[in-house]
């Protein structure tokens, strides 16, 4: 639909000529008409258009017209869909369909061969991913992922301590050999979802009622210095 008199009408193509989207804009109040006369792609995808106009501020114009016909140039902003999703030690890209790069946060570097929309990394760290939809590109925010270890780790007795059953339902027991302080529950993405006080214990039992399946680290303060135990949680 038209903004005014005329407007500019950008469409953007993929390799075969297929129209991958096609936008109108203009002011509503020109005098004459208006025309898009050059259009650039810059690094992270987004457009700049310029061109010129007559119209007063209007429609999408939020300047007024300085004389008979004036520069306009404005930018298109890339939308890209970066929010990523959580399972176990895996991560999922909610924009399908896209190009996808893995990158290691610690070093700003691309995991190699990680170029799918799913992602499990092999060493516990911080990921984020680069995504690029119809020629726009932009990243998402950095998630932490816990790299569990074998079972005998998981339910282990190094340094005194074990969790029992491991994996767990609703319920684990922490058993140490020397009194425990302050016991937390973490998500992967480094969320405490339970914190509990032991008040110098050596065993207690935690609720793990609501809790979603997954991979769990124990956070746990003893007399030796603190201590973490991974846990599955399985429903």
């Amino acid at each position: 639909t038209l903004k005014g008199f005329s407007d500019y009408w950008l469409v953007k193509l993929d390799k075969t000529g297929n129209i991958e989207w096609e936008k109108r804009y203009g002011g509503s109040n020109e005098t004459r008409g208006e025309a898009a006369l050059h259009l650039y792609q810059i690094a992270n995808g987004d457009f700049v258009v310029s061109g010129m106009s007559s119209a007063a501020n209007s429609a999408d114009k939020t300047d007024d017209c300085r004389g008979d016909h004036d520069y306009w140039i404005f930018t298109l902003e890339c939308s890209v869909d970066t929010s990523v999703t959580a399972n176990n030690i895996t991560l999922t890209a909610t924009q399908a369909g896209a190009g996808y790069k893995w990158i290691d946060c610690s070093t700003g570097q691309p995991v190699p061969n990680a170029d799918g929309q799913s992602f499990t990394p092999d060493n516990t760290g911080d990921y984020k991913l680069l995504i690029t939809q119809k020629g726009c590109t932009d990243t998402s925010a950095c998630y932490h992922v816990e790299i569990p270890v074998g079972i005998s780790d998981l339910s282990g007795n190094t340094s005194g301590i074990s969790l029992y059953p491991n994996p767990a339902t609703n319920q684990v027991s922490v058993r140490s050999a020397t009194p425990v302080g302050m016991v937390r529950v973490v998500s992967i993405m480094g969320a405490t979802m339970l914190e509990y006080n032991a008040n110098g214990l050596q065993e207690i039992s935690l609720d793990l009622n609501g809790f979603a399946t997954g991979i769990y680290t124990v956070q746990i303060e003893t007399a030796n210095g603190p201590v973490s135990r991974k846990l599955e949680i399985i429903n």
